[in-house]
């Protein structure tokens, strides 16, 4: 039987699902945040405004 259809049955694996869920938004958020962070500094790195002395692209080669 299909657990949707069995009214009476936990919802101790649904709620399993969606902590598991929950975790990997939470940790996919931690990364964007430490990316937002990484972005944000070369962007403000910047003082030139020629690639050869791009100080984002010199910081990304090292």
């Amino acid at each position: 039987m299909d657990r949707q259809q069995d009214l009476k049955s936990s919802c101790a694996e649904v709620d399993k699902i969606i902590a598991q869920q929950l975790e990997r938004i939470q940790q996919a958020q931690k990364e964007l945040a430490l990316l937002e962070q990484s972005l944000a500094k070369l962007a403000s790195c910047c003082q030139y405004h020629h690639i050869k002395d791009c100080s984002i692209l010199h910081t990304l080669k090292s």
